[in-house]
């Protein structure tokens, strides 16, 4: 299954084994980075580098900061907090 960075099926495979090759559209993915999922919700701006990682345990892993987020003092989430 190939999905775009808006959450779109792209392509999608059939029963049997299949090779699936798409375009990488990086712009695309640098707007949702920016503006979120239909230019509405940026789930992943929510991590601050100073959080810690959300445990996903059904994944054998965690949720954390990606590389490119910024810890901003002007959102919501952090207006009340203070630098450590």
């Amino acid at each position: 299954m190939v999905i775009d960075p808006e959450g779109l099926v792209r392509q999608q495979a059939g029963a049997h084994r299949e090779v699936l090759v798409d375009v990488l559209d990086i712009d695309a993915v640098r707007r949702t980075r920016t503006y979120g999922t239909a230019g509405v919700s940026r789930p992943l701006v929510l991590l601050a580098e100073r959080d810690r990682p959300v445990p996903l345990p059904a994944y054998g892993g965690a949720l954390s900061a990606p590389p490119w987020a910024r810890d901003h003092l002007d959102h919501p989430r952090h207006e009340a907090e203070e630098r450590p």
